[in-house]
């Protein structure tokens, strides 16, 4: 590892109420995450970005995602970036090492 890890990641969750998204919105701004976007193609999608490990960034959102009635399991999904290279992945509740 070289030391420029990021964790890039996306809610994805269908009938979310404005509210939820902005909270979500609000919660990951106040804790340095970049690049947050929601867009909407029949879900919403809330893309975001953060320089950190993959550990921390489920630790810091799993339960802010569960209090907001998402389930992270089903709606997260994250990718720890090194440099250009994905080096881990979390997607139906699970946490892969390449």
């Amino acid at each position: 590892m070289n030391g420029d890890l990021q964790v890039r990641g996306e809610l994805t969750k269908e009938l979310i109420p404005d509210r939820v998204v902005e909270d979500f919105v609000d919660y990951l701004s106040s804790r340095g995450y970049s690049e947050i976007e929601s867009r909407s193609d029949g879900s919403m999608i809330i893309s975001f970005r953060k320089r950190s490990r993959i550990e921390n960034v489920l630790n810091e959102l799993v339960p802010k995602i569960e209090q907001l009635g998402c389930n992270a399991w089903r709606d997260l999904v994250l990718e720890e970036h090194d440099g250009g290279s994905i080096t881990s992945r979390y997607r139906s509740g699970r946490l892969e090492r390449d």
